[in-house]
């Protein structure tokens, strides 16, 4: 009994194919006969015009590589005008959702959002009917490349909605990579202009009423002193402040007439806090004033002890000049939690200083304290407050963010 078997489509092709090969070796070709069924086909094809064939003389080949070359440029040219002008973009309808998109007919891009070209189009548009109140944000951002932050800058950003977006863009932020995302700062060419591998180094590129922003991570400072002398601002995540660590070693010496800190941890590091350094986490020069918002200042991580006799030697925050503190906390601190010296003025609102070895504030002879809100001084060792001055004032007020 014959049984066929069971080919796969594979070996049924080759087969076929083999088959081919085999007839077409046994078949002659006639050379001729194909030579002259093309003749014919081209003979057609120039007569249909679907084939243009040309004999051209040696003296109009020049001419005519000028004529293409002039086309080609011109179709290059016409590409550069649709593309600065949006010429080349067109909405059309989405046969799926029915919703319209932006179509480009040059490199065939699709896309939901309205172009940028087509935005800044609309912004000339704008700014010739309103004048100087709508200049576009492009030439308005360059112009404030050439100012200070401080105060031209900012002076700049009182005029109007559209200038104040210009002078705090976001391409004038400083940028600064934690610690955990060094494999991307190991080659300096590759970093984005205004980003920085380090706190210090963003320090010294920084002009007066800069801002750095700081991702989440950690920062490491192993600096005795680091001095700022100018007006800066420092934002972290203003939601949680622990997620943004600034591990000091040494001591953050703030003498600039202007600061703001938000959403930003400044800790002793924990592999060093045997050696017990000494010295305040951060000091504020007289004249200078800082404010510090939804931030923490921490000593060691674990409980501290009582400090014997007279041996407190670390401070959270030494005031000199004027500090604004509001909804932040020091805590674990070796000695007092904030020290007030001579001519300082702390105002303190909805706080937390607590768990520190020495007092929660001390304030001396002419030093002034505005309470305002609810601020909490639990568990520290030497009590709530060390009041050597003649005057205290307390205000219900709530502060308002500046």
């Amino acid at each position: 009994e014959d049984i066929n078997p069971f080919y796969s489509m594979w070996y049924l092709s080759e087969q076929q194919r083999i088959q081919e090969m085999e007839a077409t070796d046994e078949q002659e070709w006639d050379i001729g006969e194909i030579e002259a069924m093309k003749a014919e086909q081209e003979a057609n094809a120039i007569e249909d015009g679907d084939l243009l064939a040309t004999l051209p003389e040696p003296s109009d080949l020049l001419r005519q590589r000028h004529l293409y070359f002039r086309e080609k440029s011109r179709l290059v040219a016409n590409k550069k005008r649709r593309k600065l002008t949006g010429e080349n973009w067109s909405t059309k309808i989405d046969g799926k959702t029915k919703l319209p998109f932006w179509y480009n007919s040059d490199t065939g891009e699709a896309i939901w959002e309205k172009p940028a070209i087509i935005h800044e189009l609309e912004e000339y548009d704008v700014a010739a009917k309103l004048q100087w109140n709508a200049v576009p944000m492009k030439p308005l951002v360059n112009v404030m490349k050439f100012l200070l932050p401080y105060p031209e800058r900012t002076r700049c950003a009182s005029v109007c909605k559209q200038w104040r977006r210009a002078a705090q863009g976001i391409s004038f932020v400083r940028h600064v990579f934690p610690v955990e995302m060094g494999a991307l700062t190991m080659n300096p060419d590759k970093m984005d202009h205004n980003h920085f591998r380090t706190f210090a180094e963003a320090l010294q590129y920084c002009l007066p009423g800069d801002t750095i922003e700081l991702g989440d991570g950690h920062y490491w400072i192993n600096e005795d002193e680091i001095s700022i002398d100018f007006p800066l601002r420092i934002i972290g995540d203003e939601k949680d402040p622990s997620h943004v660590v600034i591990e000091l070693g040494g001591t953050i010496g703030w003498k600039g007439k202007k600061g703001y800190i938000e959403g930003v941890t400044f800790r002793r590091p924990r592999i060093g806090s045997g050696e017990n350094k000494g010295g305040e986490l951060l000091r504020i020069e007289d004249g200078s004033s800082l404010n510090l918002v939804s931030s923490a200042i921490e000593g060691t991580k674990d409980k501290v002890e009582a400090p014997s006799g007279f041996g407190i030697n670390e401070h959270g925050v030494i005031l000199r000049g004027n500090l604004t503190m509001k909804n932040s906390s020091i805590t674990n601190i070796r000695g007092n939690g904030i020290e007030c010296h001579d001519g300082s003025v702390a105002t303190l609102s909805a706080n937390r200083i607590v768990g520190n070895a020495g007092c929660a504030i001390q304030l001396n002879n002419g030093s002034t304290l505005h309470m305002l809100d609810k601020n909490t001084f639990d568990d520290n060792t030497l009590g709530a407050m060390n009041d050597k001055r003649t005057k205290v004032v307390k205000e219900e007020i709530d502060l308002v963010k500046s």
